[in-house]
């Protein structure tokens, strides 16, 4: 409850300041890997020893059900479109690569990445959100993860965590 205030907090100073929000591709990617972590988890509890029955051998996390059961995916893919739907509706667009400003000279996309993660300590996965920010000209990011409170130096960064 507490986060669906700030949130709400949030989009309105975001909306009354001018500010525009946009969601990189690889934040997208992440939030999608994690709804689909989250749901196969919920399964592989609620299935419990039906899971041997069903395909013959235990699921040991959500990654072993997926891989054994692809069609709770399927059955889920309608609930894995709203959160896109809903982002665009509340004029928080998902950026597509082509959104992107042609590369700075210099230094190649992956010379990037790892000098991110070398710099701010951080993992490929954020590394790669902040180098799609900057392509499409964000200084500031406001995230749930706080790993990203790392890139001060390259952006400003704001969470509630």
């Amino acid at each position: 409850m507490v986060n669906a205030e700030r949130t709400r907090w949030f989009f309105r100073t975001l909306s009354g300041t001018g500010g525009v929000g946009l969601i990189t591709p690889t934040a997208f990617a992440e939030f999608v890997h994690a709804a689909i972590r989250s749901r196969y988890g919920a399964e592989r509890q609620r299935l419990g020893p039906a899971i041997v029955r069903q395909f013959g051998r235990p699921a040991a996390d959500w990654l072993a059900l997926y891989k054994l059961d692809q069609a709770i995916l399927h059955g889920f893919l309608p609930e894995l479109q709203e959160p896109s739907r809903r982002s665009i509706a509340n004029g928080l667009p998902i950026v597509a690569p082509d959104d992107f400003r042609p590369p700075a000279a210099g230094r190649s996309h992956h010379e990037k990445l790892v000098r991110i993660v070398a710099r701010s300590g951080l993992d490929s996965g954020d590394a790669a959100i902040l180098l799609e920010a900057r392509r499409v000209g964000v200084t500031a990011i406001v995230t749930l993860d706080a790993d990203l409170r790392r890139a001060q130096a390259d952006f400003t960064s704001y969470t509630w965590l």
